[in-house]
């Protein structure tokens, strides 16, 4: 309650550096200043922070994050920043020591980059197993997806949607093994509209989202966009 007052009264401040934000010219919300976000997105990725990957590829492999266009003729796949500090360290605070204000703020700069892009039908968080949910208490990716709605105005498909796996960190497993471990993990008890949005916080070999993806497929989905709040490099 305390926290919400004081939004309304004090100005918005950046995420990274705590200067007071201005609004913007065309009226959407942002979480970090004009100039943090643009020491945000290494060089590199700055041209792929929306990135199509079609079935006609040669190797069958998308340039961010592993994803295998073999998932659908047209996927594209938008993040607003490169995972590493200080971003990394907000999405920890988001998702784990319930930073829910930070989670907001970041989807924010993530809403400003999928404006530009065709809406899909309808928004899916990759859903976290029961027992994950339990003990964190939200799903970030539905946290974010919520906050994306704002902006895009999409319906949330959350019901019927499972993830029935149990997985422990996946950190410093290599592709083909994060691929294993998440193979047969979602079930998807609804029907899918043709053009769907999979969101989350961090996409990294992309094992997760394509099994999500097969399972919306079967369902009647055929289009996908991934919209992510940062794009991580397996070293």
């Amino acid at each position: 309650m305390l926290r919400s007052i004081v939004q309304i009264v004090a100005p918005r401040l950046c995420l990274i550096c705590e200067v007071a934000l201005t609004t913007t010219g065309d009226q959407r919300p942002a979480g970090v200043c004009d100039l943090c976000r643009e020491r945000l997105v290494a060089p590199g990725d700055r041209e792929r922070s929306s990135h199509t990957c079609r079935a006609e590829s040669t190797d069958g492999q998308s340039a961010i994050g592993g994803l295998s266009a073999q998932h659908s003729p047209a996927m594209t796949v938008v993040f607003a920043f490169s995972y590493r500090p200080p971003v990394q360290n907000l999405i920890k605070d988001f998702k784990f020591r319930g930073r829910l204000d930070v989670g907001a703020g970041l989807a924010d700069e993530l809403a400003r980059v999928v404006t530009s892009h065709p809406n899909p039908d309808a928004m899916v968080p990759v859903p976290l197993h029961p027992r994950r949910l339990r003990e964190r208490g939200f799903n970030q990716a539905t946290e974010i997806a919520k906050r994306l709605q704002i902006a895009k105005k999409l319906p949330i498909l959350i019901n019927n949607i499972q993830r029935n796996t149990w997985l422990g960190p996946q950190t410093g497993l290599d592709t083909k093994a994060r691929a294993r471990n998440v193979a047969g993990a979602f079930s998807v008890e609804r029907s899918i509209p043709p053009h769907v949005a999979i969101i989350d916080d961090v996409i990294t070999s992309g094992a997760t989202t394509g099994a999500l993806m097969t399972a919306l497929g079967r369902r009647g989905a055929r289009r996908f966009q991934v919209w992510a709040l940062a794009h991580a490099v397996i070293r």
